[in-house]
């Protein structure tokens, strides 16, 4: 299935805005419209995770999950715009 947009409000953060694009059953993925970011959840999980260029932002051992969409977009935008998606450094 390939991904659809949605009718969600398109959300900013910084210079970036998120719009919300429904990829799977259940699955919703918010990217930048630079394609850049991405920040999603899998069905109903109680955690997000986030990318910056297509990979995964790392947390001390290993993908980092976030408890709140905001904080997973605003951590991306802040390491896209470090140039580094390692949340350690």
């Amino acid at each position: 299935m390939s991904d659809k947009p949605t009718s969600a409000k398109p959300i900013t953060v910084g210079a970036f805005t998120f719009r919300c694009y429904r990829s799977g059953i259940l699955r919703y993925v918010w990217r930048t419209d630079c394609q850049r970011l991405s920040v999603g959840r899998n069905g109903n999980a109680e955690t997000y995770w986030a990318s910056v260029d297509g990979v995964g932002i790392l947390g001390k051992r290993r993908w980092k999950r976030f408890r709140s969409m905001s904080s997973a977009m605003a951590t991306a935008v802040k390491l896209a715009t470090k140039g580094t998606p390692d949340a350690r450094k």
